[in-house]
C-alpha cells in the first residue's frame, strides 16, 4: 500500500491541494493499493475528555 498524505489539521505547513495530490497519484498509476488523504474515510472520533481536548485545540 502507498499512502499519499498531507496535513489536514491546522499546522505551520501549508497542505497540498487535492489537485496536487491527484498529480502525485498519477505517478503511481500502475501501482495497486494507492490511497490519498482526500480519498480515505475520516471516521468521527469522540474525545475521551472534551475539556482537555478544547484546552489543547481551542479552535475545534
Amino acid at each position: 500500500e502507498v499512502q499519499i498524505n498531507t496535513p489536514l489539521r491546522p499546522c505551520a505547513v501549508k497542505p497540498l491541494t487535492p489537485e496536487e495530490i491527484a498529480a502525485i497519484r498519477q505517478e503511481f498509476a500502475g501501482v495497486s493499493g494507492v490511497v490519498t488523504v482526500y480519498e480515505a474515510l475520516r471516521p468521527e472520533a469522540t474525545p475521551l475528555n472534551l475539556d482537555e481536548t478544547l484546552r489543547r485545540r481551542p479552535k475545534l
